[in-house]
């Protein structure tokens, strides 16, 4: 079974045992501060995979870091980071908020910009995404410079391509279309 696979079934057992919207809504919130944090904090994921770190203190800091949300966790983290799958930890964190997220009816998106966006800006790719998916939308926003101008956006299976890059690239492509080899 493949890492993905597993968080999968790791983090929709432990979204099977939450009451309600309020505690999955509670618990989302801490799986996302702790993913970002994996992915952010080397020193974070030094100390997970360090022998010399006991498993309490490792469990502990997991919870601070997540704000003290995710009591219930508690036992899959420890099973997870017991059998040295600490990588495993911010996979089942991505796949929990993803789970959570469609099970609220949110969408979650990515735009990519050649430049940061401005809050109107944003906001009518937002509306836009709302019109096509008729549900709520997360963005996750980031720069990326080799766009050379406009913005990217993907969210579910849908990908808006709206960038320099790609406008240039069917021109190019529209143009040796035409030009005889």
């Amino acid at each position: 079974m493949s890492t993905s696979q597993a968080a999968e079934r790791y983090a929709q057992a432990l979204l099977a045992t939450l009451a309600d919207a309020e505690e999955r809504e509670r618990y989302r919130s801490g799986m996302e501060r702790l993913e970002a944090a994996l992915a952010e904090e080397a020193a974070l994921r030094q100390a997970l995979l360090n022998p010399g770190v006991p498993l309490d203190a490792k469990l502990k800091v997991l919870q601070e870091v997540a704000g003290g949300q995710l009591e219930r966790a508690s036992q899959m983290f420890r099973l997870l980071l017991a059998k040295g799958r600490w990588n495993e930890v911010a996979a089942v964190a991505g796949a929990f908020c993803r789970a959570a997220d469609r099970m609220a009816g949110v969408v979650r998106g990515r735009v990519e910009a050649a430049v940061d966006l401005t809050d109107a800006e944003l906001g009518a790719i937002e509306r836009r995404i709302v019109a096509e998916s008729g549900k709520a939308v997360k963005l996750e926003v980031h720069t990326n410079p080799a766009l050379l101008g406009g913005f990217r956006v993907v969210f579910e299976d849908q990908v808006w391509d709206e960038s320099l890059t790609w406008q240039l690239m069917r021109l190019r492509q529209r143009l040796e279309e035409k030009t005889p080899a």
